[in-house]
């Protein structure tokens, strides 16, 4: 089944191989004897049971009970379920007597069981005398990762088309959100969401502050970020966010509060550090309901028109056409954030534009001369943007950004920084500096009969230089938000 395969998929990869490198070389013996432990089959054989009979919650809480003293009391079988869960999606376990084929569920069911009991384990006593004083603190995150991802798994596919975990006619019986809402126990669907809400909260604080725990730390940067797209949305490589919601799962459900704030979290700490800015872009643009969506995107599209025109206008030598199309681009993304909320300026990235402003009040400071008789300053813009881009490079690779990624990342911020800077000059030079600064008249004649690019051009091209330069390196004022940070200051979450 294809969601049995990307669940096995994701247990086997994210953080986990960085996990078990830390792991003594004959782990994987270990990790398969788990699956011939009688006990634990004899735990987990009662699925068959559990989906059938339509068990309470107090039985099913007695069977978690089960594996959870099971797992605590036996240090070899935690740190197999712990390390190398996902065989147990392809492993034999007692067949059942059910007419139906519902394998998927009572796997599922299993290692949903597992995880809970996992979770029991670490974050209560253990009891075996094998486990070390600081196993409880070092396995803590393997377990809040497993139930995240296992409980999470159906929700995955909310209102998807093809969607083996939608109640069918067949198995009707099972109540209103089918088989998935029996397992922990009769109507028990409330149980699982939050459980699955819980589990993210914790998955959440692990990578939060991922560095602190030894397994997690030295996780390469693909792994650790496969694990936070997995966290916001329902796919890794984006699109909807993963939404838990009471709603049956063949209805499409609007994010909760608590959805919102997880997305804003991973988004302000870990996607924009990281320079996701595509993803932050899904995201953003996301809301409930098809009208929503498509307002956000019209607006958006309308914006990156109008920027496109701003620089075709500019690069023409049209440049009060330019600096017209300039100001309309940021009146659209003062309307997307009335209109939308703050979190739609996120991929806009608007701290860049405010640091250009300031360059640019810098430059308006200067002596005329440099733009009166402009030197062709090719190697002056080619240093300063050079400079910038290799700074957002470094940024990004001490944010844990791999080789790669850094570099194309990098790129794009820097083209985003550049356009601000453009559109910051054009405003600033064109409409504003002739009031102010001293032969104000003279800087206003030359943009309205530019004399080419000997002078306008090269004036313009200079400024724009100048202000993503400075939109780069005014990070170090704010020394504890990356440059792509949201235009705030103030949280009001709990740590």
């Amino acid at each position: 089944m294809m969601s049995s395969y990307e669940l096995g998929t994701r247990l086997s990869s994210g953080v986990i191989p960085a996990a078990t490198r830390t792991r003594p070389s004959d782990w994987p013996v270990h990790s398969s004897s788990v699956l011939g432990d009688e006990e634990l089959r004899q735990c987990l054989a009662r699925v068959g049971e559990a989906r059938q009979a339509l068990l309470s919650v107090d039985t099913i809480g007695s069977i978690v009970a089960d594996l959870h003293t099971l797992l605590a009391s036996r240090r070899v079988l935690l740190l197999g379920v712990l390390f190398g869960s996902d065989p147990l999606i392809a492993a034999e376990f007692p067949p059942t007597d059910s007419p139906l084929d519902l394998d998927v569920f009572d796997r599922w069911f299993q290692l949903c069981w597992v995880a809970e009991a996992a979770w029991r384990s670490v974050t209560g006593e253990l009891t075996d005398p094998d486990f070390a004083p600081g196993d409880r603190e070092l396995l803590h995150s393997l377990a809040a990762r497993l139930r995240f991802h296992v409980l999470s798994e159906p929700m995955r596919f909310r209102a998807a088309r093809v969607n083996q975990w939608l109640p069918a006619e067949d198995i009707s019986g099972y109540g209103t959100h089918g088989v998935i809402g029996q397992v922990f126990g009769e109507d028990g669907w409330n149980l699982l969401v939050g459980r699955c809400r819980e589990a993210r909260r914790a998955w959440l604080a692990c990578l939060n502050g991922y560095q602190s725990h030894p397994l997690l730390a030295t996780a390469q940067p693909g792994e650790l970020e496969a694990e936070l797209s997995w966290l916001v949305f329902a796919r890794r490589h984006g699109g909807a966010p993963l939404a838990f919601s009471v709603q049956p799962l063949e209805q499409p459900a609007a994010l909760t509060a608590e959805d919102h704030a997880v997305i804003e979290d991973t988004t302000d700490r870990h996607l924009l550090p990281r320079f996701r800015l595509l993803g932050v872009a899904g995201l953003a643009l996301h809301a409930d309901g098809s009208p929503g969506r498509i307002a956000r995107g019209v607006v958006a599209s309308i914006t990156v028109l109008a920027v496109a025109a701003a620089v075709a206008f500019a690069a023409t030598l049209h440049l009060h056409a330019a600096t017209l199309v300039a100001v309309l681009c940021y009146l659209l993304i003062g309307v997307g954030s009335l209109t939308f909320g703050a979190f739609w300026t996120a991929p806009w990235l608007l701290r860049l534009p405010a640091a250009c402003a300031l360059g640019l009040a810098v430059l308006m400071t200067l002596p005329p001369h440099w733009w009166q008789t402009p030197r062709i300053g090719f190697a002056a813009g080619l240093g300063l943007t050079g400079a910038a881009f290799g700074y957002l490079v470094v940024e990004a690779r001490n944010h844990g950004v791999g080789c790669g990624a850094a570099l194309g990342r990098s790129l794009a911020i820097a083209g985003v920084g550049a356009v601000h800077g453009l559109l910051v000059s054009l405003v600033g030079l064109v409409a504003v500096a002739p009031a102010f600064i001293d032969k104000g008249d003279e800087l206003a004649a030359l943009w309205r009969a530019p004399a080419g690019y000997g002078q306008a051009g090269m004036i313009l091209l200079l400024s724009t230089c100048w202000c993503l330069a400075v939109g780069v390196f005014s990070q170090i004022l704010w020394d504890d938000r990356p440059v792509t940070s949201r235009l705030a200051h103030l949280h009001w979450r709990s740590e």
